[in-house]
């Protein structure tokens, strides 16, 4: 049996968070799906307490399917996403 866990992350209030549903481009099924990957990362990443969630492109993928399969949203899962800090000096 396997044993790994999955955890997924939560907001500053203790809620799992979510993937934004697919909007615009992203949503729109006769487009390629390679395309709607695209413009999901570039227009859809989460914002949350001042960080930047941009979700790898096989979880935009899941996220893309999660939406046209079942109309609902994905659960933001432990890494499945680069996190980014505006705010961070480089």
């Amino acid at each position: 049996m396997n044993e790994e866990k999955i955890s997924f992350e939560t907001g500053a209030d203790g809620q799992i968070l979510i993937w934004e549903t697919p909007k615009g481009e992203a949503a729109k099924i006769e487009r390629n799906l390679a395309e709607r990957i695209d413009y999901y990362v570039a227009f859809q990443s989460l914002k949350e307490n001042n960080l930047v969630f941009i979700p790898k492109r096989q979880t935009v993928e899941s996220i893309i399917n999660a939406w046209d399969t079942f109309e609902c949203n994905l659960a933001i899962q432990t890494d499945s996403y680069i996190l980014f800090n505006p705010n961070e000096e480089t």
